[in-house]
């Protein structure tokens, strides 16, 4: 039995060590993995990172987004199992073993997710984003019974089953939420595995995390093209968007995964400050044309 495991990569030189590491010492036989990295433009290969690790291959896919480079990476695997994780991600040593069990039970869903845990610096003194993040990022098991579908960055399926739905999509639309509607629609089932983790490293700077809601935030304004009362519609989500920095306060009060009323403001900053550049970013794409026409870029 083959894993292909697919990584698309962008300048992410830094972290693909540290998670080809967490490839290598997996409880599952190394010999009986292959890693297929699919560079998408990035300053420079990363050839020399690569060297250290025989398992994995070096692609290139220069149609730009994750997307295109999964896509890549699926059509040059021959294992039985696909497995997608993100360049900048480490796998906890159990995480294809655990999400192999889920994909060979009896019962067993055509496709998984699984957990996204953030991975601190220093677990002791969390920065403001790392606490914000814990809370509110990567929240995959409510993803999952909400929406029915998983995120790409932790996800596996059989190669059957990524034929029947088709490729992802390109930087137009939101690739892995647009992938995970058609798997749907094709009568592909998901589950959340809770012990299939992996962990994803905080955003270095607000920037980063803007980057991000600039490019979910277009995303769903493009899904509005087709809608009646579109700009009602749109006023009223962005007000929504709004009122929610009150209404997520409780959740950080109720948050486990937060032990200090330091950590607990840091999140709710972080809160107040994305919430804010989300509803300037929502107005904008009504009223200021330039914006709106600049368009997605993938530049995390």
């Amino acid at each position: 039995m083959i894993v292909s495991i697919i990584i698309p990569h962008l300048n992410q030189h830094e972290w693909i060590e540290t998670c080809l590491n967490s490839i290598q010492n997996q409880s599952f036989p190394v010999e009986d993995i292959e890693v297929l990295l699919v560079d998408n433009g990035s300053d420079r290969l990363p050839e020399k990172e690569l060297s250290a690790f025989p398992f994995a291959k070096l692609l290139v896919e220069k149609t730009p987004g994750p997307g295109p480079a999964r896509n890549l990476g699926v059509r040059e695997a021959k294992g039985d199992f696909l497995f997608f994780i993100d360049a900048d991600c480490r796998a906890q040593k159990d995480w294809i073993k655990n999400g192999l069990n889920a994909l060979e039970a009896d019962d067993a869903p055509a496709a998984i997710g699984g957990d996204v845990l953030i991975d601190y610096v220093d677990a002791s003194k969390l920065t403001s984003l790392e606490a914000y993040e814990s809370v509110f990022a990567y929240r995959q098991e409510e993803y999952i019974k909400k929406m029915g579908f998983s995120g790409a960055g932790n996800l596996a399926t059989r190669p059957e089953t990524f034929r029947r739905v088709g490729d992802f999509p390109g930087l137009n639309v939101a690739e892995d939420r647009s992938w995970g509607k058609m798997a749907l629609a094709n009568g592909v089932n998901f589950a959340f595995i809770k012990d299939m983790v992996i962990y994803h490293p905080a955003r270095k700077n607000a920037d980063d995390i803007y980057a991000k809601w600039d490019r979910h935030t277009r995303h769903d304004f493009t899904e509005t093209e087709n809608s009646s009362l579109r700009t009602l519609k749109w006023l009223i989500r962005t007000c929504l968007v709004f009122i929610s920095i009150v209404v997520h306060i409780p959740k950080i009060l109720a948050s486990k995964k937060l032990h200090k009323t330091r950590d607990r403001l840091g999140a709710f900053v972080y809160l107040a400050r994305i919430r804010f550049f989300r509803v300037k970013a929502m107005l904008r794409l009504l009223f200021d044309k330039e914006y709106r026409e600049k368009g997605v870029t993938w530049n995390r």
